[in-house]
């Protein structure tokens, strides 16, 4: 008789006759458990850094490659995209096993530009590249700024790739010149059609006094 194809409980019975003709019979009784239906989880994306809780279902006793071992649940933090696999037993001799890919993605990598100089009461643009999103510490959540520091000021901005990994923060100072300043020599009284000679002394800016 050919067990391997049972799909349903069954009684098997021999019956035995020896050569005096006495007969005897004895039973097995053949027991067929439920499917086992091993789940190691959906494939996952996630981002280099992050963290991700591996969990299998569908049987009794759980066993990990990767050196995790056993349990139905760990908490991975893998650095490049890896393949896990389950093996799963119903505790009654059953057993299968399934796999999940978790798949890591770089995280972009931001650049907030050069440093600028402006004159104090000009305002300059300043402009980040590397993601999809942008997020700048002064609140501004556009890939371009206008700025109009009072002193000199460093920026930073973070930003987002399209699979929403985030970006360590990049900086760009803006610096002002010195300020100028400007003094009209004094006051002047001339006849009517006299020429006048004015003139004004300057201090500070790039140029020097």
């Amino acid at each position: 008789q050919n067990l391997t194809n049972i799909t349903t409980p069954v009684t098997y019975t021999v019956t035995v006759t020896d050569a005096n003709g006495c007969v005897n019979t004895d039973a097995i009784f053949i027991d067929v458990g439920s499917a086992l239906m091993p789940d190691a989880g959906a494939d996952t994306d996630i981002c280099l850094g992050e963290s991700h809780t591996l969990t299998a279902s569908g049987g009794v006793n759980y066993s990990w490659d990767q050196g995790l071992g056993a349990g139905s649940t760990h908490v991975i933090s893998p650095t490049v995209t890896t393949q896990y696999i389950v093996d799963v037993d119903d505790g009654g001799g059953c057993s299968g096993q399934d796999t999940v890919v978790i798949t890591v993605n770089a995280n972009p990598v931001a650049d907030a530009g050069v440093d600028q100089t402006i004159c104090l009461g000009d305002s300059v643009n300043i402009s980040a590249s590397g993601g999809t999103t942008y997020n700048w510490d002064n609140g501004d959540v556009t890939q371009n700024t206008n700025v109009s520091p009072a002193a000199p000021t460093t920026y930073c901005v973070t930003v987002t790739d399209g699979n929403g990994c985030p970006s360590a923060p990049s900086c760009v100072t803006v610096s002002l010149n010195p300020a100028l300043s400007v003094i009209a020599l004094s006051d002047q009284t001339i006849c009517d059609g006299d020429a006048a000679s004015i003139s004004a002394l300057a201090s500070g800016g790039n140029g020097g006094p």
